[in-house]
C-alpha cells in the first residue's frame, strides 16, 4: 500500500483524489491546503486535511506527494518534498525554466526518488501508435504543427496548458526546439492568451495558441494537427491520419482512424503507472523529454517580460 499526500485542493487535486480512491494499493493519507473544507466534507472523504504544507512534506505516513500548487510556487515545494525523501508527482512542466527543472531532476536522481508528471499521453496506446508510425517514417518529415487549447477556467494557468502541448509534440516527433517567439493576446474579462511559434529541427514549425479564462472556451474545438511531408495526423480526440501514398491499411488521400489495442489512458492509468514506479523503486527519467517544455517556456517568458516578439534562439 502506497500512502500519498496532496498539496493543494483545486480542481486538479480533487480529480487526483478521486482517481486514487479507485485504485487498489493506494490511499491518500493527508491533504494540505490553505482553505480547509468543512468538517462534514472531511468526514465524508475520510481523509485528514491540514493547513500547513510542512505537515504533509514531513509526515512519516506519506511516501509520495502530488503537488497541485500554481506554477510559480511549485519548484520550492518539489525541492522540499524531495529533500524530505518523498516521491513527487505533478502536472507538466517540472519548472518554468530549464535550469530549475534540471536541478530538480538532479536532486531526484541523486536521492533515488521518482519524479513523475500527469500527462495522460505517456503510455496511451493510441498516441503510442501515432508516435511509432511517425518515427517509422510513414508520414515523412514534420512540417507544421497547429495546436489550439482554450480553457474557460480563470484559475487555470496558460503556462501549464502550453507545457502539456509542447510535451506532446516532443513525445510524438522527438524534435527539439531551436527557437521560440511569443505574443500575448489581450483577452476580455481577465483572459490570458499566448501565441507561441516554435522552430524545430528539420525546419518544422509549431504554432500554439493557448488561453485560460476565455469566456465560452468550453464550446471551442481543440485542435492538434501535425502536417508532414507525406501526410497528416489529427490528434484531437480519437487520432486519425491521412497519407499521401496508398498503404495496406489506408488508401492515399483518405482519412482513417488509427488502429490500436487497449483502452485510452486517463488520469487513473497515469496514477497507476506512477505507483508502479514507486513500488518498484524505478526512478529512471527521460531527462531530455522532461527538460524540453521548460527550455521553451523559459525563453518565451523571458521574451514576454522584455516585450520582445522576435524569435529567441534556444
Amino acid at each position: 500500500m502506497t500512502s500519498l499526500g496532496i498539496l493543494g485542493w483545486n480542481e486538479d487535486a480533487q480529480a487526483v483524489f478521486r482517481a486514487l480512491s479507485g485504485l487498489e494499493g493506494a490511499q491518500v493519507a493527508l491533504v494540505g491546503t490553505c482553505q480547509l473544507p468543512d468538517e462534514q466534507t472531511q468526514e465524508a472523504l475520510n481523509t485528514r486535511f491540514v493547513d500547513n504544507p510542512a505537515l504533509v512534506l514531513n509526515s512519516d505516513a506519506v511516501q509520495a506527494i502530488y503537488i497541485s500548487s500554481g506554477a510559480c510556487r511549485r519548484c520550492n515545494l518539489v525541492t522540499r518534498a524531495l529533500q524530505a525523501g518523498k516521491h513527487v508527482l505533478l502536472a507538466p512542466p517540472l519548472a518554468l525554466d530549464a535550469a530549475e527543472a534540471a536541478a530538480l531532476l538532479d536532486q531526484a536522481s541523486a536521492a533515488g526518488l521518482v519524479l513523475g508528471q500527469t500527462a495522460e499521453w505517456q503510455g496511451d496506446p493510441a498516441l503510442d501508435m501515432a508516435r511509432r508510425q511517425f518515427r517509422a517514417g510513414l508520414f515523412g518529415e514534420a512540417r507544421l504543427y497547429q495546436c489550439t487549447v482554450l480553457d474557460s477556467g480563470s484559475s487555470c494557468d496558460w503556462r501549464l496548458l502550453a507545457a502539456r502541448e509542447l510535451d506532446l509534440f516532443y513525445r510524438l516527433t522527438g524534435l527539439r526546439a531551436s527557437g521560440v517567439a511569443v505574443r500575448s493576446l489581450a483577452g476580455a474579462a481577465g483572459a490570458a492568451v499566448a501565441a507561441l511559434t516554435v522552430a524545430y529541427g528539420d525546419g518544422a514549425l509549431g504554432n500554439y495558441v493557448i488561453g485560460s479564462g476565455v469566456a465560452g472556451a468550453d464550446r471551442q474545438p481543440l485542435s492538434r494537427l501535425l502536417i508532414a511531408s507525406g501526410g497528416q495526423l489529427d490528434l484531437a480526440g480519437e487520432p486519425q491520419a491521412v497519407r499521401a501514398q496508398s498503404a495496406e491499411d489506408a488508401p492515399g488521400g483518405a482519412w482513417r482512424p488509427l488502429s490500436y489495442v487497449g483502452a485510452r489512458r486517463g488520469l487513473e492509468g497515469t496514477l497507476a503507472a506512477f505507483l508502479r514506479q514507486v513500488e518498484a523503486s524505478d526512478h529512471r527519467l527521460d531527462r531530455d523529454g522532461l527538460l524540453e517544455a521548460p527550455r521553451i517556456l523559459g525563453a518565451a517568458l523571458r521574451a514576454l517580460a522584455a516585450g520582445s516578439t522576435e524569435m529567441q534562439p534556444l
